[in-house]
Order: C-alpha cells, then sequence, then structure tokens
C-alpha cells in the first residue's frame, strides 16, 4: 500500500476514532458546564478551543498508544532519527490523523441519517 498506508490504514482510522470520540466528550462537558447557547456564542471556544482538540488529541495519542502504520515505523528506522524526533513524528501523524477525525465523524454521520431515511424495503 505504501505512503498511502499512513493516513488510510487501521491505525490511523483507530486513532481518528478516538479523537473523535473525546472531541464529542470535550463538547458534551462545555455543554453542560457553560450551557450549549454560551458556546455557541463563544468565538474563543468555536473557533480556536474546539478545532484543536482533535489535533491536540491525536498527538497525544500517537505519542502514547504504540500502535503506528509499519511504514512511518519503517521510515523511523532506515533514517536512524533521535528519540525527540521520533517523538515529534509521531505526534504529527496523530495530530494530522485527530484533523482527519472531523471529516470521518461528519461522514459517517450524513450516512447514519441517509440510511435511516431510506425505506427498509430498499436496504
Amino acid at each position: 500500500m505504501g505512503p498511502l498506508e499512513i493516513l488510510y490504514g487501521w491505525e490511523a482510522m483507530l486513532c481518528a476514532i478516538v479523537c473523535s470520540g473525546v472531541t464529542q466528550l470535550v463538547k458534551t462537558i462545555f455543554d453542560i458546564t457553560i450551557t450549549q447557547p454560551k458556546r455557541r456564542a463563544s468565538l474563543w471556544i468555536n473557533r480556536v478551543v474546539m478545532p484543536l482538540i482533535p489535533i491536540l488529541t491525536g498527538a497525544i495519542y500517537a505519542t502514547v498508544v504504540p500502535f503506528l502504520p509499519d511504514v512511518l515505523t519503517a521510515w523511523f528506522v532506515e533514517n536512524d532519527v533521535a528519540q525527540w524526533q521520533h517523538i515529534v513524528g509521531k505526534a504529527i501523524w496523530g495530530g494530522a490523523c485527530g484533523q482527519f477525525s472531523t471529516f470521518l465523524y461528519d461522514r459517517v454521520k450524513r450516512t447514519m441519517r441517509d440510511m435511516s431515511s431510506k425505506p427498509a424495503s430498499t436496504m
């Protein structure tokens, strides 16, 4: 599969699912603590905090959880990167997966909505 495996392998999908779940959890916590209308009215939360949560979650996930694509792991070994570069590389990969998680969540949500609106006989 080559380089595409970095963002389309099962490791990236797992990371994206975790990021999406954590983002929804944080959003729910904000809605409970400061109420949903106040959260929606806050530009700081909607334009800075919420978009950063999946990226930061992905970066933390990638540095803590040992599931990385083989292509990425092989590149680290072949290029003999230092330990700090290895950690930064994993965090960057996790951040990219975190950005992808929002797209994945929206796509799954839209698909489920479309499937539930179809009559049962057409499925």
